[in-house]
């Protein structure tokens, strides 16, 4: 039998004078040999053909700590669709993230718009 006793830390929360919070209803990632970069934004402007982006914070995460956010992320949006039912996206977004995640892989050029042939 052994005498080691596990102990779970729960470590003490402060709050910075700098803290700030911030919307965003979009986001973009890019990353380096060492890190992960998202920057968030809010959408400013949504014309026909045009939409402007106003990029609000940049968070930089080695990445390590984006994998663990990335989990901690997994789980949270599968208790909180569990208690208040499936968040929907539209497919758009998912095309978007796909054209997005291929630039950042080197694989293309990026979301475009096509006008639609009547």
């Amino acid at each position: 039998m052994s005498d080691e006793i596990a102990v779970t830390l729960q470590p003490e929360t402060t709050r910075s004078p700098a803290f700030i919070s911030v919307y965003s209803n979009h986001s973009r990632m890019a990353m380096s040999p060492w890190d992960i970069t998202v920057t968030f934004a809010v959408t400013q402007d949504l014309a026909i053909g045009k939409v402007t982006l106003e990029d609000q914070v940049a968070l930089r995460l080695s990445p390590q700590h984006f994998k663990a956010l990335c989990v901690s992320f997994a789980k949270t949006l599968k208790a909180w669709e569990s208690r208040f039912g499936e968040v929907k996206i539209p497919p758009e977004t998912g095309q978007i993230a796909d054209a997005m995640a291929a630039v950042i892989l080197g694989k293309g050029k990026g979301p475009t718009t096509r006008k639609k042939r009547h």
